[in-house]
């Protein structure tokens, strides 16, 4: 009999014992400052967006699935300041965007390889202005260095064209650890930006709304318990999305 009780006594503790510990994996996290994106799944657990870093943390490519088998790819080059340098767009074809700088490390031209345009950056606003070939563009970031408004005044247009960008700004967005890319990539391609960064809700903090007229884009987010973005569902009125997409997340 007591044989019986010791050797049920040591199972109960060795159940007990695998029980926390399996309750000590579920609920161990990566630190906050350590976590970073490693890529975003459809709702089929199937992989929808791609992200490489260097080895200081700067975020390298981000490659999303457009179609079955073919893949976009953004590549971000670096220069000794590590401030952004270029940007690679390659899928159907590949092009690139050079950016430079003044004394002062701020954006002062980029380069789209039909010509060199100028920028100007408003620092009280943290604003930047820009032209896109006849076309004029402002971008305002947020000191996170998200985009909160992008408007533009096409050639011979006097009314300018106004996206508005509002964020959840307690939470922690999935690229919260990683360099900022929001207006270089704007600058690079405007509509990738929509429709990689933001219809992905790829920003430092989670992105809600954007609304312009002819188009909204919308996203459901839930958080996990250290407040980063777990999940998204993002509604576009202009393209497909694919229904409520998660995030999974790396140490670095």
């Amino acid at each position: 009999m007591k044989t019986k009780l010791f050797i049920f006594g040591l199972l109960s503790f060795f159940l007990s014992s695998c029980s926390t510990d399996d309750d000590h994996d579920l609920n161990t996290q990566i630190p906050a400052e350590n976590q970073y994106l490693g890529k975003v799944t459809k709702p089929d657990g199937s992989d929808h967006v791609l992200i490489s870093y260097d080895p200081d943390g700067s975020i390298h490519e981000i490659r999303q699935e457009y179609e079955q088998g073919f893949w976009l790819n953004l590549q971000y080059g670096y220069n000794n300041d590590h401030h952004i340098r270029a940007i690679y767009v390659s899928g159907e074809g590949i092009s690139t965007i050079n950016f430079f700088y003044d004394e002062q490390g701020n954006l002062s031209s980029y380069d789209d390889g039909y010509g060199e345009f100028p920028i100007q950056y408003h620092p009280a606003a943290n604003l930047y202005e820009f032209d896109e070939g006849d076309d004029h563009c402002k971008v305002y970031l947020n000191e996170h260095g998200d985009v909160t408004k992008f408007s533009i005044r096409y050639f011979g247009h006097e009314e300018e064209e106004i996206y508005n960008f509002t964020y959840d700004l307690d939470k922690r967005g999935t690229l919260s650890n990683a360099n900022p890319i929001a207006l270089h990539t704007l600058i690079a391609e405007w509509p990738l930006f929509l429709d990689i960064l933001v219809t992905n809700n790829l920003t430092s903090r989670p992105f809600v709304e954007c609304q312009a007229d002819g188009l909204q884009i919308s996203s459901e987010n839930s958080y996990g318990s250290n407040g980063f973005l777990k999940m998204a569902n993002i509604t576009n009125t202009q393209i497909e999305t694919p229904g409520a997409i998660s995030y999974e997340y790396i140490e670095r």
